[in-house]
Order: structure tokens, then sequence, then C-alpha cells
């Protein structure tokens, strides 16, 4: 596979890399270490500010966990 599809100009772009990683069998991984990383493109059929808005709410929530903060709705 041509690992440009990865890194889309376009939505529909976007749309062929999501279906590529559909079904593949390390996709949790390959988001995770994109996530870790703060890669560009599409790593686990998500895209770059998808796995960040992710990781801003997975730094939250455990904060919350660990303080007891009081998060308003």
């Amino acid at each position: 596979m041509d690992t440009e599809v990865f890194f889309p100009v376009s939505e529909l772009g976007v749309l062929q890399a999501r279906l590529v990683c559909t079904g593949c069998p390390v996709r949790v991984a390959c988001r995770e270490w994109a996530t870790a990383a703060g890669e560009h493109g599409i790593w686990g059929g998500t895209t770059r500010e998808e796995r960040a808005a992710q990781r801003h709410a997975d730094i939250t929530a455990a904060a919350v966990a660990v303080n007891g903060w009081a998060v308003a709705a």
C-alpha cells in the first residue's frame, strides 16, 4: 500500500485512509503510538486532531479521578 494514502489532503482522502484502517489487526496499537508521538496523518483510523482531542479528554479524566475535581458539564 502506498503510504501517501495515510497523509490525505482532502476529506475524501481521509475517508479512504479510514477504510484501509478498518479491520486492521494493529489499529489500536497504531493509534496509541501516533497519539503518544504526536504524528501527522491517519493512524489507527484517526486524524491528528481526533487523537489530540481524545488525549486531552483522557488527561482531564485522569486529573478528575486523581484529584476528585468537579467538572462542569
